[in-house]
């Protein structure tokens, strides 16, 4: 949808939907460690790459909302990434991995 309503590159916007089954992985991107995923809202997909800080309950299969800027190849470099969830708050297991990283 974003490129029907003539958003450029570099052009800051914010994105909706949910993360594609099997698109969500770890990688190490200049300085910082970040992620790489497809977010889809059903019909269209859009590459994601965000460094910094990524929420612990971003999951493959649920909502999210990034911000940032589509760059050249049509890639959304994401600046913020919030994960969408419900209302039901429980703490993660002490020890745990969130399923975005890797144990050390």
């Amino acid at each position: 949808e974003a490129k029907d309503r003539g958003v450029i590159p570099g052009q800051a916007v914010r994105l909706g939907g949910q993360v594609k089954q099997g698109t969500l992985e770890c990688c190490f991107m200049y300085a910082g460690d970040g992620v790489r995923f497809v977010m889809t809202d059903g019909v269209n997909d859009v590459l994601v790459i965000a460094n910094g800080a990524i929420p612990g309950l971003l999951r493959e299969g649920a909502g999210a909302v990034v911000e940032g800027t589509f760059i050249a190849d049509g890639t959304f470099r994401a600046t913020q990434v919030i994960a969408k969830h419900d209302e039901v708050y429980t703490a993660p297991k002490a020890g745990a991995t969130p399923a975005h990283r890797t144990a050390p």
